[in-house]
């Protein structure tokens, strides 16, 4: 089962606590927290340009990922190499400090 969510860190936990559960039954668990992908979902924000620049500044290589780049990991979590891996998260380095998550400054109220 593939779900996408908007925030990272209940994704995580969530993967942890299932990972933990539906291992004895031989289900793996896993998260991938890529952060700004240049998807269909994101295009209104990375389309303005005060938004992106926001967006970018919280991103160590200055750029959003393309979606293939995010197919990699989640195809590796699908192959017998990753048999050993479950509850574990695969995400994007953060730069220091920025822990949070980046509203869209064009929205009142943050989702």
């Amino acid at each position: 089962m593939l779900t996408m969510r908007p925030q990272k860190e209940p994704s995580s936990a969530w993967s942890k606590d299932w990972s933990t559960e539906l291992a004895k039954n031989g289900i793996y668990v896993n998260c991938v927290a890529p952060g700004w992908v240049n998807t269909d979902m994101s295009a209104d924000a990375l389309n303005d340009a005060r938004t992106r620049d926001v967006i970018l500044k919280t991103i160590p290589l200055g750029r959003v990922a393309k979606p293939e780049e995010i197919a990699g990991p989640i195809l590796f979590l699908c192959t017998a190499q990753a048999g050993f891996i479950t509850g574990g998260s695969v995400q994007r380095e953060r730069r220091s400090g920025s822990g949070r998550i980046v509203q869209d400054p064009r929205k009142s109220n943050p989702r």
